[in-house]
């Protein structure tokens, strides 16, 4: 419809490397990993430091897939595996772990350990839920990096679909595009007290409370203060964010421990583009709620 147009219209992104096909051997899940964490760590630095700070992370990485015969090529936008031969998990594992290494140290010296480690999360994040568990056996596996993934909130797909389930927002969709937006979910908590998000700053996210109870108020021009709501597990707030860059028009506390499922508007756009009638079911969805 008119309003998915103008929302794709918005969105600008960095071209990754695609999702792997359904059916595709455990071989070409860990390779897929490899491709989306170089290509995802590249640009990262690229975007912190510059597009030549990224050509030296790649032109070192490249130096030493020649010295050690890895076949694969680096550039600031992609990550090249034409060469790469090898076609038994365990050994393939094995090269694609010491190159995603080297590629880590390298930008690690020059954009910071923080930019690698939140690149390799990000990048887990949106594996399909079985190649997460082939990356963490086979690619991700580095203590640091191991002990990065452990202490990420998990979202646990069954229990994040039942919830999606029940929201006017999601219920209709299939199960491939359920999986495709789940993936895109992250799990935020909050103390009591803390503000969620607040009256007047831009909206960028979507939450939907998994635990916990958030209090929902709002403030007038004289300065006084109105509750709205009060918020419980499987309700939510937020949703215009992923749809329109405006002004939160509430502030959301947390009243208690609060954990979160949360949606980030960039990874909706991502899900808008890649799964685009789907896409349009849930923006015209959110724009008909918003009249009513």
């Amino acid at each position: 419809g008119a309003v998915l147009s103008l929302h794709v219209a918005a969105t600008c992104r960095l071209p990754v490397p695609s999702l792997p096909a359904a059916g595709e051997s455990d071989l070409a899940k860990v390779k897929h990993a490899f491709e989306s964490f170089a290509a995802t760590l590249l640009s990262d630095v690229s975007a912190l430091c510059g597009a030549q700070a990224a050509q030296r992370v790649a032109s070192a990485a490249n130096a030493a897939s020649e010295e050690l015969s890895w076949g694969l090529c680096f550039a600031p936008a992609a990550v090249g595996m034409s060469g790469f031969a090898e076609e038994n998990l365990s050994q393939a594992a094995g090269t694609l772990h010491e190159a995603a290494q080297a590629l880590a140290r390298e930008a690690d010296r020059v954009a910071g350990a923080l930019t690698v480690e939140r690149a390799l999360l990000r990048v887990y994040d949106r594996l399909p839920w079985d190649t997460r568990e082939l990356a963490s056996t086979h690619l991700f596996h580095a203590p640091q990096w191991a002990a990065a993934l452990e202490a990420r909130p998990r979202v646990k797909r069954d229990e994040l679909q039942a919830a999606l389930r029940d929201t006017v927002l999601f219920r209709d969709l299939d199960e491939a595009n359920m999986d495709a937006l789940c993936r895109r979910f992250r799990v935020r908590r909050f103390k009591p007290g803390q503000v969620i998000v607040r009256q007047g700053d831009e909206g960028d996210r979507f939450y939907l409370v998994q635990e916990g109870a958030v209090e929902v108020v709002a403030h007038d021009g004289t300065g006084r203060t109105r509750v709205l709501a009060h918020l419980h597990a499987g309700e939510y707030f937020g949703e215009i964010a992923l749809i329109e860059r405006c002004p939160r028009t509430a502030t959301c506390r947390a009243e208690t421990d609060v954990s979160a499922y949360v949606l980030d508007r960039d990874d909706f756009d991502e899900f808008v583009v890649d799964c685009a009638e789907a896409g349009e079911v849930i923006v015209d969805t959110i724009a008909n709620v918003r009249r009513l």
